[in-house]
């Protein structure tokens, strides 16, 4: 929706299109800066659906206040919807997307997969940027501020599809990837799953590495990851030295 703003807010009566506009920028430019934070914090999966939800929800009341309530008392009404909306938007959808498509393909699926994404991307804006006035204009599909009903649909699609197909990456490394998807690990099981890989064992010792966070002895456990601490030998240097860290 966010590419058709002005022509939304224009179908449905919003007065000073431009003001609220610029302050719809404010908060997707806000939005996005909470995702860097919070979806190494909750996770993209979780991200992804809750965000979703809160959408479908927000296209819904706005259909539902500008579609059949009078528009000069509900106005405040749907335009607060608008802002949740696009604080969502821009926390979940605009921002975890990308983190996916670029964390789940293989090294050698990762140009193409990123490609395919961004060229379809720009191709469904360009359709919704395109077919949105004609189902909102009077003079043709009429459906106004209705319009919500559509694009709250597609939202409830999108949180079907990313409950059945996207798994939570979260805290996983690429090896780990890899053998998750190479052992064809179920979605709802992806995030609890033990991987056993060198690649799963990699990830430890690079953590430790970088953080010096276990003596070396006993086992370990490094994002629901349990490695037996026998394969990093840590020696402590001196002089003021970093301890090194190094697979055995």
């Amino acid at each position: 929706m966010s590419n058709y703003t002005v022509t939304f807010l224009q179908s449905v009566g919003i007065p000073n299109v431009y003001e609220v506009t610029v302050l719809l920028t404010f908060v997707n430019m806000a939005a996005s800066g909470f995702a860097f934070y919070f979806a190494d914090r909750i996770g993209r999966r979780r991200l992804l659906l809750g965000a979703g939800l809160i959408m479908a929800i927000c296209m819904f009341s706005f259909a539902g206040v500008t579609g059949y309530g009078n528009i000069e008392k509900s106005r405040k009404g749907a335009l607060s919807v608008l802002f949740i909306w696009q604080f969502f938007q821009a926390f979940g959808w605009s921002s975890c997307v990308w983190m996916i498509t670029a964390e789940v393909p293989t090294l050698q699926l990762r140009e193409k997969t990123i490609t395919i994404a961004t060229f379809s991307g720009f191709v469904v804006g360009v359709m919704s940027t395109y077919i949105a006035p004609f189902m909102q204009d009077a003079g043709y599909g009429n459906l106004e501020g209705k319009v919500g009903f559509i694009w709250g649909s597609f939202s409830w699609i999108a949180v079907i599809w990313v409950f059945f197909m996207v798994p939570e990456v979260k805290g996983r490394s690429l090896e780990e990837l890899d053998e998750l998807f190479g052992k064809r690990i179920s979605t709802f099981k992806f995030e609890s799953y033990k991987t056993e890989s060198f690649g799963a064992q990699l990830t430890v010792a690079e953590h430790i590495a970088a953080n010096g966070e276990h003596s070396g002895k006993g086992p370990m456990v490094l994002e629901g990851l349990e490695v037996d601490a026998s394969i990093v030998e840590i020696s402590a240097g001196g002089g003021g030295k970093e301890d090194d860290t190094k697979l055995v």
